[in-house]
């Protein structure tokens, strides 16, 4: 892709900045964005798929902030009401 620029400039530079040839500038320049347009269809398939592969949290963010929204039990329950939705026993 970097090198597919790098030759339109060069090409450019020795028409010493003037009109360019469509047809020649076409062969570098259809390649040149293909390639771009490959490159970015691989980031974001590689995105998706990362996405798609997370496992999901055992109890979900919902459990958390119904949990914050009870007191905690005065019968021996944790006080990190965060920690009491995820699972965890006290010490």
């Amino acid at each position: 892709m970097v090198i597919f620029a790098g030759y339109s400039v060069c090409l450019w530079s020795q028409q010493r900045f003037g009109a360019l040839d469509p047809a020649v500038m076409m062969r570098v320049e259809v390649p040149a964005a293909m390639l771009m347009m490959a490159g970015m269809q691989v980031a974001m398939s590689a995105f998706l798929l990362e996405v798609i592969r997370l496992t999901p949290r055992a109890a979900g963010m919902g459990a958390v902030v119904d949990a914050a929204l009870r007191p905690a039990t005065a019968a021996g329950g944790t006080r990190n009401p965060a920690a009491q939705a995820m699972g965890e026993v006290p010490h």
